[in-house]
């Protein structure tokens, strides 16, 4: 009987970290939340230019999901993925999810939210307080008129994910193999 308890607690305590393993947070983000800064010009360039004005060194475009295009853009393109809600072409609720593979872990991260024609055109969160997997849920942005057209993530600090790594080795290969070859005997 002490043994059928045991097993049957074992079996409850691997379940519940199972579970518990599984779940994933929220990170919401709304309107009414204190942003970082707000744009007004409808234009992505001078967006673009500000938001590098406001940072040294410069922050870095990682990701990006524009309404209604094939695919994500950035170096975390293959991570993440972006669901729009309310309608595909007018939505005013998001969600920002990880796939696989690496995950954005840099010193400062930044959440643009972008509209086309109102004011603010544009919401730039610091969501610095993000672990990089929950799930970023964007609620309620320009819900009576406008629009989101694409979030973006903007990061300072971020790793290469071992390019550079991956590059040196590549190159040390070459070098100790040109130095084989160039040791061949010749006939």
């Amino acid at each position: 009987m002490k043994t059928l308890r045991c097993s049957a607690l074992g079996i409850l305590c691997t379940l519940a970290m199972s579970l518990n393993a599984d779940a994933v947070s929220e990170f919401l983000v709304t309107p009414l939340m204190p942003s970082y800064t707000t744009f007004t010009s409808p234009s992505q360039n001078v967006i673009n230019q500000q938001i590098q004005g406001l940072f040294e060194p410069d922050l870095t475009l990682v990701y990006k999901q524009d309404i209604g295009a094939a695919s994500d853009s950035g170096q975390f393109a293959s991570s993440y993925s972006t669901t729009f809600f309310n309608t595909p072409s007018d939505p005013s609720d998001a969600k920002i999810s990880f796939i696989s593979g690496p995950y954005l872990d840099a010193d400062d991260i930044y959440l643009l939210v972008k509209d086309g024609n109102n004011n603010p055109s544009g919401y730039l969160f610091d969501i610095s307080g993000w672990n990089g997997t929950d799930y970023i849920v964007l609620k309620n942005f320009w819900p009576a008129q406008g629009a989101i057209s694409h979030v973006s993530l903007y990061a300072r600090g971020v790793p290469d994910g071992g390019t550079t790594l991956t590059l040196l080795g590549i190159a040390l290969a070459g070098i100790a193999g040109a130095r084989r070859w160039s040791r061949l005997p010749t006939s």
